[in-house]
């Protein structure tokens, strides 16, 4: 972050070695943390972060959200803004980290970050579709969309 002024938040600021200038992960978001050794899959870092973004946008249409990529930016777009943000980091030809779907996250805790610079905000995905989405089932509809394209490969 720059030198401006920054917002107070009810959380530490922890600096880690990962990409990525500012994420959050807390309440509200479902999050998918696969371990996948890419060299044994034959996987390249792209292909995964593609993977990772493909099961994301396929979860996110059966539940009736229109979501995408977009060129150069990391993670998962509505036209409204940022609903899923990924973070990995690669060693030894082994991924870690994964992704985080906001759900129905508190917006303030957003007001310190910037989505990949674009101005836009992060969004929820209860801003698309009814609260009474069960959460365990969701996040099981993630790990089976994600496991079916890393079964392809």
């Amino acid at each position: 972050m720059d030198n401006r002024e920054q917002p107070t938040l009810p959380a530490p600021l922890i600096f880690t070695d990962r990409g990525g200038e500012t994420t959050f992960h807390g309440t509200g978001q479902i999050m998918l943390y696969p371990i996948v050794h890419l060299k044994e899959r034959h996987i390249t870092p792209k292909e995964y972060v593609s993977l990772l973004e493909q099961s994301a946008i396929n979860l996110l249409a059966e539940l009736g959200v229109s979501a995408e990529r977009r060129c150069g930016l990391p993670g998962v777009w509505t036209k409204e803004g940022k609903i899923v943000a990924i973070g990995l980091r690669i060693q030894n030809g082994i991924a870690y980290h994964g992704m985080a779907l906001n759900v129905n996250v508190d917006a303030s805790w957003f007001s310190a970050i910037n989505p990949c610079g674009t101005g836009k905000r992060s969004v929820n995905l209860f801003d698309y579709v009814e609260s009474t989405q069960n959460l365990e089932s969701i996040a099981t509809q993630w790990g089976n969309q994600l496991n079916l394209l890393l079964d392809r490969n």
